[in-house]
């Protein structure tokens, strides 16, 4: 017998402002985070919003990485998180958070959602290569859907 999920619907208003936060990104996340920053500096000029993105993982560039992720020679040994929140801040001319951690309870995504403003709506996307990662995230969107607007993609 399957059981079913709890179903929940979520109304945004039309001005909202949203803090992205992509938790990984290595592999499909250091390949998405240019095209979210453009976009975020985009809207942000033409529409007079403040979308802010945070990018989260723990993890150093390895000379493995380079032959499949979004990285150079140049970035070896540093954190995946701060080059590419530093490289993309610079293109794009946007502030963009780096969260140089390994995320190992919902209170640490708890943390990094709080960082944004208060009434930003947080937008969560997983780009993580593993079940842990992906069930802290599961927790924490099933924890903050209780409470307050969430959106989480994966």
């Amino acid at each position: 017998m399957i059981e079913l999920k709890k179903t929940y619907t979520c109304l945004l208003p039309y001005n909202a402002d949203f803090h992205f936060i992509v938790v990984g990104v290595g592999g499909t996340g250091g390949y998405l985070v240019p095209n979210l920053a453009r976009m975020i500096s985009v809207i942000n000029q033409a529409k007079n919003k403040r979308h802010s993105l945070t990018l989260v993982d723990g993890d150093e560039v390895e000379t493995k990485n380079l032959t499949r992720q979004n990285f150079i020679q140049s970035d070896l040994g540093k954190n995946k998180a701060e080059v590419m929140a530093r490289r993309y801040a610079n293109a794009f001319g946007i502030p963009i958070t780096s969260v140089a951690k390994y995320l190992e309870t919902p209170r640490d995504l708890f943390e990094v959602v709080s960082t944004g403003h208060p009434y930003d709506i947080p937008v969560i996307i997983g780009c993580v290569d593993n079940n842990k990662t992906r069930q802290i995230i599961h927790e924490y969107f099933f924890w903050a859907m209780e409470r307050k607007r969430v959106i989480w993609f994966d």
